[in-house]
């Protein structure tokens, strides 16, 4: 019995024991605490984030201020904005929690104010977005006609498209449409025009233009002087002027001012030779310095004015950057980006050689001086191989162009022998006073995408690429010195400027050798991806030539191979989104950079190309637009410092020993072109002028 009794006393006590241990031993039974982790601009319903308990409600207040929406809000690295109840997010927490809030500018807003007898395709005239394209109907009776259609005031009748109106919004606008009776005469309306000296108008009478009238302006610059500023009404226009005339409709009475400055005065008689080596990245001199393969362009580099921070422009391909050169200009004055989408079309567009500026051949041509050029393409369209005044020099016949035949047909031009024309025989009697050189062998050997270019076969790695350009540079670097030696034959020397330049580097891109690498296939799906992520509304499509965008379609994609030009459909984006935009891009490892509107626009890329955005890819990534598999190439439609930082030097008799460190580009140099034959090139304040003449 007392065994019983004991046995009934122990088992309780073994059984708490056992409890007590279990609890000890299961710590799942303790209370969990997490953290909670949140950004500026947002509160918590709890004392102490450090240790919330598992299970509790957490309510996440959100401080946005008013001039700010937002941008993302991350839980743990996830955007989960679209979980948010207004300003306010609630959880319960399970595990330790950061929140992020982004923030960024709203967007800017407009109203638009209508009259009576006027429609929008705006839902909200009160808030409409910065930039969005509004479209006006005008509802006019059939018993009436338009008196006046007024922007804020202004009577722009002679911009209608016929009972339609179409802008983008940039600021409040108010429109009045006033009607008359058909039988009415409308009100005749007069204004003035005040123009300075140097312009003649197309009206009789400046002191009475009709309105609605279109008026035509020709600029007359003195010579000795250059245009470097036309306003009207304090706004400039100069990037407007084509072959020295403006034109407008008179919506209201306007001034015109214009800013004229000296130009340099070398001494008469001065030669220039013009030698565009495509595709001379500054890294190939460089290097072929290192290798010690071009000691005669070394030597000149040392006896003239040199660059350490000469860079090409956009569009950064040949044909459009070749034209600037001779224009000293940007595309904001040639209008040619090589690609763009044009919205009135809906296709992407290639551009040939379209120039709306004028080129030192043709004003060399106009002020009755004697012009050669071997080769450069730019200018076959106002040379001729029949006018030794005006001289186009091709290859002999049967024979390829490279650079060696190229020289040697410039070098006899100078010497005064004779020359096989494209099978005309001819010889000069006098040195062109201005001569130019194109070659392209480093271009085409340095994309290595051929089997062979000029004889040299494509390199299998990239140190191959490299190898085959240096020594191509080297047989370039002997015919210049061939050439100057020829000059100074002459006796000439003291007289000629030297201007050596390119269009552009070359970025190498693709596997530096075999087909194993993260650089061989293009990145633009995942820039689309990346892309598309940003806004659910962005529907991204890479165009070719000739393409429309599919009905769904809402950004437009074209390019080459590295650079990706992006423009947005329908509304467009403000600057604000753009940067945002921006920002988000450059934070993917293959984006070296983006560019936006605004940014383009300033350093001179023509507004009417409608180009967003430019994204240049990273290291040796691509943007290709297909699924081949790249081995040691390049190319140069990017910002890449490879492509960007080019070579240039100038030399000669009058010409100062200086190294120009200050950042300059490549269109300054066709101004020294100009400036040594005292012709006028009108420019803007994109193109900076060089102190490269010695003082006299």
């Amino acid at each position: 019995m007392k065994k019983i009794l004991i046995l009934l006393l122990v088992l309780p006590i073994a059984f708490l024991a056992s409890c007590v241990q279990s609890q000890q031993e299961n710590p799942e039974d303790e209370p969990k605490y997490h953290s909670l982790i949140l950004s500026s601009n947002l509160q918590s319903n709890q004392e102490d984030e450090d240790n919330v308990l598992d299970g509790t409600l957490v309510i996440i207040n959100l401080l946005v201020p008013e001039d700010k929406q937002i941008a993302a809000f991350k839980y743990n690295g996830v955007n989960i904005k679209d979980q948010l109840d207004g300003l306010r997010y609630a959880f319960e927490i399970k595990e330790n929690v950061v929140l992020v809030l982004e923030l960024m500018d709203k967007p800017k807003c407009h109203k638009l104010t209508l009259s009576s007898n006027l429609t929008s395709n705006q839902e909200d005239e009160d808030n409409i977005l910065d930039g969005t394209l509004v479209i006006i109907n005008l509802l006019v009776p059939d018993d009436k006609q338009i008196a006046t259609f007024k922007y804020n005031g202004v009577d722009i009748k002679d911009q209608l498209d016929g009972l339609r109106y179409a802008f983008e919004i940039e600021e409040d606008v108010n429109l009045v449409l006033e009607l008359i009776d058909k039988s009415t005469e409308p009100e005749i309306i007069y204004y003035q025009l005040d123009i300075p000296n140097e312009i003649q108008s197309n009206q009789v009478d400046n002191s009475r233009i009709l309105a609605g009238f279109l008026v035509v302006l020709t600029i007359s610059v003195p010579s000795g002087k250059e245009l470097i500023s036309l306003k009207i009404n304090q706004i400039e226009k100069s990037d407007e002027i084509v072959d020295n005339t403006i034109s407008f409709y008179m919506n209201e009475s306007k001034q015109v001012t214009i800013e004229l400055a000296d130009l340099p005065s070398p001494p008469e008689d001065y030669y220039a030779v013009y030698i565009n080596i495509d595709g001379f990245a500054q890294y190939y001199y460089d290097e072929a310095v290192r290798r010690e393969k071009i000691p005669n362009l070394q030597k000149y580099v040392g006896l003239g004015t040199s660059f350490t921070n000469l860079e090409t422009v956009y569009p950064s391909i040949t044909g459009p950057v070749q034209a600037m050169i001779v224009s000293a200009a940007t595309s904001e004055r040639t209008h040619n980006v090589y690609k763009y989408f044009d919205v009135t079309q809906n296709k992407v567009i290639l551009q040939g050689r379209e120039n709306d500026a004028k080129t030192f051949y043709e004003k060399a041509l106009a002020a009755n001086l004697t012009v050669a050029s071997v080769r450069h393409f730019i200018a076959d369209n106002v040379l001729s191989q029949d006018n030794l005044r005006a001289l186009y020099v091709g290859a002999p016949t049967g024979v390829v162009p490279d650079a060696t035949v190229r020289f040697d047909q410039a070098i006899k031009l100078v010497k005064g022998e004779e020359f096989n024309n494209s099978g005309r025989i001819q010889q000069l009697n006098f040195v062109p006073q201005l001569l130019t050189i194109y070659v392209d062998d480093i271009d085409g050997i340095g994309h290595n995408s051929q089997d062979e270019t000029y004889g040299i076969p494509r390199a299998s790695t990239e140190a191959g690429r490299i190898d085959n350009v240096i020594n191509a540079l080297s047989v370039i670097d002997a015919k210049i010195e061939e050439l100057v030696l020829a000059y100074k034959a002459k006796g000439i020397y003291e007289k000629t400027v030297f201007v050596i330049t390119t269009d552009h580097g070359m970025t190498p891109y693709g596997s530096e050798s075999g087909l194993i690498s993260p650089y061989t296939m293009s990145k633009f799906s995942d820039l689309k991806s990346k892309f598309e992520s940003l806004n659910s509304s962005y529907k991204l499509e890479y165009l070719d030539i000739g393409e429309s965008p599919k009905s769904n379609t809402t950004v437009v994609a074209f390019g080459s191979s590295l650079n990706v030009g992006i423009t947005f459909l329908g509304n467009k984006p403000t600057q604000s989104e753009l940067l945002a935009i921006k920002t988000e891009l450059e934070k993917e490892n293959y984006v070296m950079q983006v560019l936006t509107r605004n940014e383009l626009i300033t350093s001179g890329v023509w507004r009417g190309a409608g180009i967003d955005l430019v994204i240049t890819p990273s290291e040796r990534y691509h943007f290709s637009n297909n699924a081949s598999l790249y081995v040691a190439r390049g190319n140069h439609d990017t910002y890449h410092e490879t492509s960007r930082c080019i070579f240039g030097v100038v030399f000669g008799g009058p010409i100062k020993q200086q190294v120009i460190t200050t950042v300059e580009r490549n269109v300054s140099l066709g101004l020294v072109v100009a400036d040594t034959l005292n012709i006028t090139l009108f420019h803007s304040d994109k193109t900076k002028r060089l102190d490269v003449f010695i003082d006299e």
